[in-house]
């Protein structure tokens, strides 16, 4: 279990780097931010937010909690995604 969540954790956190640092996904950042109404920005383009965003999608794919059901695993995931790119922005490591 322990092994699942670690290859959780760098799966969202490759995603999510990619997602709102890398140049192959800007033009399409720029779409979003040209186009999603003001509420809805901050949700995708915050790399903060967007990893909880991006951790409940991983979760529906990765099932890394077998014994509890894929709403409670996805938001776990959303949640502990989040948290560990909030620590690592916080201590300049992203």
């Amino acid at each position: 279990m322990m092994l699942d969540l670690i290859i959780y954790l760098l799966i969202s956190l490759g995603c999510s780097c990619l997602w709102s640092l890398s140049d192959i996904f800007m033009p399409l950042r720029n779409i979003v931010a040209k186009y999603i109404p003001n509420p809805f920005k901050k949700m995708l383009l915050c790399m903060e937010c967007s990893s909880f965003w991006i951790g409940v999608l991983i979760g529906f794919i990765y099932p890394f909690l077998s014994n509890y059901n894929i709403i409670i695993q996805s938001i776990f995931g959303g949640i502990i995604t989040y948290f560990f790119v909030k620590i690592l922005i916080k201590n300049n490591i992203l």
